[in-house]
């Protein structure tokens, strides 16, 4: 009998356990799986320290661009995809890794093209999302001078002003 109530609290104390995983194995998963806002979510959850590693700064920064870009394509509303930039830009560290601007330099390109996809509803406005496209297409190509994605679309961009 005694063995038995031992059993079954070992599993309480398991399930439990495993149920208040560590915030950042929690924003891994999530970031892996695509959801990006719940993994940005568990990204705010992290100490200071965690926060100041530059692989889970990399990380943040991800997936705020992805997530601007998700939001974009299902609500094509530029300003949630440029505020998600504004704070990738905040988040991101100094010295990326080459991957991170591989990987960057594409979500670059992806805001450039919701810009120039964007409706303007005035000539103002129209001049400002041709700026910022080919602003973030300029960035993209610092980021990674071989992104010929980047190349192409300014290429069209020059072509169509």
């Amino acid at each position: 009998m005694k063995f038995n109530q031992y059993f079954l609290i070992a599993v309480i104390v398991l399930f439990f356990t495993a149920c208040g995983e560590d915030p950042l194995v929690q924003a891994k998963k999530a970031f892996e799986a695509g959801n990006y806002t719940e993994a940005i979510n568990h990204f705010r959850q992290l100490s200071a320290e965690q926060i100041n590693d530059p692989a889970i700064r990399e990380m943040m920064a991800l997936a705020h661009m992805y997530r601007g870009k998700e939001l974009f394509e299902r609500t094509k509303n530029i300003e949630s995809f440029s505020r998600n930039h504004k704070k990738a830009e905040i988040i991101k560290p100094e010295n990326p890794s080459q991957d991170f601007k591989s990987k960057y330099s594409q979500l670059l390109c992806s805001l450039a093209e919701s810009y120039l996809k964007t409706r303007a509803e005035n000539e103002i406005k129209k001049e400002a999302y041709a700026k910022q496209a080919f602003e973030a297409i300029d960035y993209a190509i610092q980021m990674d001078s071989t992104n010929t994605t980047a190349a192409k679309l300014l290429q069209e961009t020059l072509k169509n002003s």
